[in-house]
């Protein structure tokens, strides 16, 4: 049987040769530590990068089936421009989604709406849901101008809908 160590014992073996056996030991593993480091990093980048990857492939998939189903523009700027930047942007507001009526959901020259200008306080604090209870109690210029601020916004589909059902 093994007699208990001192206190004085475990205090050398802690201080001088745990660290001095862990030094040795380094010096023996270091060349299977940097390889099993290199291999673990290696493995995780590799698949960092074929997630991204995907991501990639399905974000470009998504809008060109998004692009697709675009309508074509019903409104054109009155001055045509060549810079392309502005002929982008132009393009993108002029090709708003329609609603079931047919009438654009935003036209080229609707000014953008302030939130402070809606009739609804408090507007981007609130749900969908609790918008949307709020609809039928606005007048019809209301409605427009949370119609024409959710576009340049959230852009949230409920919301749009129930203001498309109001108006119609």
């Amino acid at each position: 049987m093994t007699e208990p160590k001192s206190p004085l014992t475990t205090l050398v073996e802690f201080m001088l040769f745990a660290p001095l056996g862990a030094a040795l030991l380094l010096r023996e593993q270091f060349p299977q530590f940097a390889v099993t480091g290199r291999e673990r990093l290696e493995s995780r980048v590799r698949v960092a990068k074929m997630v991204g990857e995907f991501a990639v492939k399905t974000g470009k998939q998504e809008l060109e089936r998004r692009l697709a189903g675009r309508t074509t523009p019903t409104a054109q700027a009155s001055a045509p421009t060549t810079d392309p930047v502005v002929q982008t942007e132009a393009t993108e507001v002029a090709e708003a989604s329609t609603t079931a009526t047919g009438r654009p959901h935003l036209e080229m020259n609707e000014p953008a709406v302030a939130v402070a200008d809606l009739a609804i306080p408090g507007y981007d604090s609130l749900a969908a849901s609790q918008v949307v209870e709020r609809l039928g109690s606005l007048a019809p210029d209301e409605l427009d101008a949370v119609r024409r601020y959710e576009l340049v916004g959230r852009h949230r589909r409920t919301i749009l809908n129930r203001i498309d059902q109001l108006v119609a």
